[in-house]
């Protein structure tokens, strides 16, 4: 019995302090505009099509934990993006043999933000892809912010993003995306802060 109140008090204090590590992070939420699309088609599952991509919309919930006064951060979150696509037979694009179609992708990035000089950033990472083709991709992008004094900032930049290069599954085809990224940050504990005073 000692022993399983001993290991209880060992999980409440680290699940406490893990959790009070995360309050220092901030959350957010971003949108995509401008954006460009791309489907890597294998010749190996369509050899007699085309696929088009016709644009595709794109958001997400973002989380970023600051490592320390580095200037470094720590970027995660979960991230959606809807494409819609045209399929043709090769070298016969007409309106009867087009087929429209869209696809969704839900995926969580793993990277990391560095900010540089006072309004820039860099970032880049992994992202995992949780539906259509299970696997690994990555992305890198460069922006630039602003903060306001209430602890709000703003956030803007041109990004690239390359999904399931490294998949699991027979699916080979790829998609390809790049657009200008629009997002809001703001700290995680000011926030439940406010929660708490009814806000």
């Amino acid at each position: 019995m000692k022993k399983i109140v001993f290991v209880f008090t060992l999980f409440l204090l680290f699940t406490t302090s893990a959790f009070g590590q995360l309050l220092d992070g901030k959350v957010g939420f971003s949108f995509s505009v401008l954006n460009f699309g791309k489907q890597y088609r294998s010749t190996e599952i369509e050899p007699k099509s085309a696929i088009l991509n016709r644009g595709f919309l794109a958001f997400s919930v973002d989380y970023f934990y600051p490592l320390g006064k580095t200037g470094y951060e720590l970027e995660t979150g979960l991230s959606f993006s809807r494409h819609s696509l045209v399929k043709y037979p090769f070298g016969n694009r007409k309106p009867e043999t087009e087929k429209y179609y869209g696809k969704s992708l839900f995926y969580i990035p793993l990277g990391i933000r560095k900010s540089f000089w006072k309004y820039g950033f860099v970032h880049t990472g992994l992202l995992l892809n949780l539906n259509h083709k299970v696997g690994f991709g990555s992305y890198l992008g460069v922006g630039a912010k602003v903060e306001s004094p209430i602890g709000f900032s703003l956030y803007v930049g041109p990004y690239a993003k390359a999904h399931s290069v490294v998949a699991f599954g027979t699916d080979k085809n790829q998609f390809f995306e790049t657009g200008i990224k629009i997002g809001i940050v703001y700290p995680l504990n000011k926030l439940l802060e406010g929660e708490g005073r009814g806000f």
